[in-house]
């Protein structure tokens, strides 16, 4: 994620991953493998040879498929761990042909409930409060500590 401030009083929040799109907007219909005989994705990302350390490549040109012998060596494995082929879960690499149900939204720039960023501005109110204050403390220095009362009005 990139935080862009623009100036005082706004400031530009971007996700660069070619995958937020999907995340955030959802997919209302299944699909199917376009240009792939199969969907191949991993249980856990770090065991993905297509990923840096279980990373995702922030571009899809930069997405890679599995090579032949990567794809075998990953049909083993899960044949090691689901023998006799009753127990799909234990099965590192999960391939398929299609992707039969839609995908419900994520919606993490939207203060609306479930929204990502509905905490936002209850915490963007607190952090300004501290910041101000802390600023206001530094300014005044020594008349802080002068008994009475003071009203700033912004």
């Amino acid at each position: 994620m990139n935080l862009f401030v623009l100036d005082d009083r706004e400031a530009r929040i971007q996700i660069p991953h070619y995958w937020a799109l999907y995340v955030h907007d959802g997919r209302s219909a299944p699909f199917g493998a376009v240009q792939a005989q199969f969907l191949v994705w991993f249980r856990n990302p770090k065991d993905d040879p297509r990923l840096r350390g279980g990373i995702s490549p922030v571009r899809a040109k930069d997405l890679r498929q599995l090579t032949p012998s990567e794809f075998r060596y990953w049909l083993a494995r899960n044949r090691e761990a689901d023998p006799d082929g009753t127990n799909p879960r234990l099965r590192p690499m999960i391939v398929t042909r299609q992707i039969r149900t839609p995908t419900q939204a994520r919606r993490f720039f939207s203060n609306e409930a479930g929204g990502g960023m509905q905490r936002f501005p209850p915490e963007a109110r607190r952090i300004i409060a501290e910041e101000f204050s802390g600023f206001v403390r530094a300014q005044m220095g020594d008349l802080m500590n002068v008994k009475g009362s003071i009203t700033v009005q912004l």
